[in-house]
């Protein structure tokens, strides 16, 4: 692209020229001496300096360009993530069509340590998308996109099942594409077809632990839509506790494997020797494990356990002081034991580790509406809404804000709305929050 100072320059040469025919068409007696000499000297003088300045800013961008580059990567190395997603964006303005660096600026901004809001997530989903129009083979980026798509603040599993379909079509498909295909059926309700590619994900030579628990948990919540063969449901939850066995039996020793059949015998098993045994086999494996302590505080919690629930949480915190899921279930810890105060003490600890971190927010904006503090929660909401919280919680926010205001009406239909669902998604997502997995 020419400077615009360089096209000046151009439009001053051509007027240069119209200048001397205008001059030509003059009558003799009209016309001035003129040192044609001095001024086609000048005319490309001006020429020359078009062209070179012209060269001199290719040169000058390609080298400012270059210097980002090596900042980025410095600053990446250095565990500047955020620095170095800056100057990748700052180079993107001067080569927008560079493919690599697109890419490469779009994983960034996936990253777990900077994807940490909504908006910063749908921002990095851009991008993703912008990579994928500029090289569609980059199957890491695909990948990536998929998981971004499918996380609980954007939750867009079309948009996921199609660039599954991307992926499965060039012969990419492994146990864990399987996996979140699954995902994507489930959550449209196609829970045979769901049931299909669990079983594919689970028959794959990697295996996830992940795959087995989904589909037993499936298999018991919604036995009427999966029967494939069986004929009631006591037959289906047979097969799912088989598939919970299978699963600890094909990954022995890994951990997560064990905290899944954890929470599956949790739910399901009557007798507590064997989920406790469980958790003894995950915390044996793993006992600095973040999944492990969260899941071992989380069941000595519901089992009235609090102080032994606390020492796990405060652990995990010590530990990874960056995992905002041990905040939070502290804070549900002191809400149990009737201590708000508490509670918003742990909250607030964590976002001061983790700044705007949308799920300590709304546990926030949530105790004080529940303490009647409308203001502190209101401004909550408000950087929520900013950062493009999913609606439907945003919603039940504002639902509880109108009640403790007395606005009858306005609250009865928002929480009419918003509360059932909310609650109905909870229930059968409660089992995957504590693992990181949805």
């Amino acid at each position: 692209m020419i400077d615009r100072r360089v096209s000046r320059q151009f439009y001053h040469f051509q007027a240069g020229i119209g200048l001397v025919k205008a001059h030509l068409k003059l009558p003799k007696t009209m016309r001035r001496q003129v040192n044609f000499r001095w001024l086609l000297a000048l005319m490309g003088g001006c020429a020359l300096f078009a062209v070179g300045a012209h060269f001199l800013h290719a040169y000058q961008v390609k080298r400012t360009a270059d210097i980002l580059l090596r900042q980025a990567d410095k600053a990446e190395e250095d565990g500047k993530l955020a620095e170095a997603a800056n100057y990748l964006g700052r180079y993107r303005t001067l080569a927008p069509k560079d493919p690599a660096v697109t890419a490469k600026y779009a994983l960034l901004l996936a990253n777990d340590k900077l994807a940490t809001s909504p908006r910063s997530l749908r921002r990095a989903l851009d991008v993703l998308e912008q990579a994928l129009r500029q090289d569609a083979n980059r199957h890491d980026v695909r990948r990536r996109a998929i998981k971004v798509a499918m996380h609980p603040w954007i939750q867009l599993f079309d948009h996921a099942a199609a660039h599954l379909e991307t992926l499965f079509a060039a012969n990419v498909k492994d146990a864990e594409l399987l996996g979140w295909r699954a995902q994507c059926h489930q959550e449209a309700e196609q829970f045979d077809e769901a049931r299909i590619r669990y079983e594919e994900a689970i028959a794959q030579p990697k295996k996830n632990a992940e795959d087995f628990v989904r589909l037993a948990f499936m298999l018991r919540q919604h036995p009427a839509k999966v029967m494939k063969g069986a004929t009631n449901a006591e037959e289906l939850a047979k097969l799912a506790d088989q598939k919970v066995d299978d699963m600890v039996a094909a990954l022995p020793n890994v951990h997560l494997a064990w905290l899944y059949a954890a929470r599956y015998h949790r739910d399901f098993d009557k007798a507590p020797e064997r989920y406790m045994q469980d958790i003894a086999a995950a915390v044996a494996l793993a006992p600095d494990d973040k999944e492990v302590l969260l899941t071992a505080a989380n069941l000595e919690r519901e089992n009235q356990h609090a102080a032994v629930a606390r020492t796990y949480l405060e652990k995990g915190i010590q530990l990874h002081p960056q995992d905002w899921r041990f905040y939070q279930n502290l804070a549900q810890l002191e809400t149990d034991e009737k201590q708000p105060a508490a509670a918003v003490v742990a909250l607030r600890q964590g976002l001061a580790k983790i700044p705007r971190q949308a799920d300590l927010q709304f546990g926030l904006a949530h105790i004080h509406l529940l303490e009647g503090q409308n203001e502190e929660a209101e401004a909550f909401i408000a950087k929520l809404t900013k950062d493009n919280f999913p609606a439907r919680e945003l919603d039940y926010l504002r639902g509880r804000l109108l009640f403790t205001k007395e606005q009858w009406t306005q609250a009865i239909g928002l929480l009419e709305r918003t509360y059932s669902q909310f609650q109905a998604r909870n229930i059968e997502a409660k089992n995957w929050f504590i693992f990181g997995l949805m």
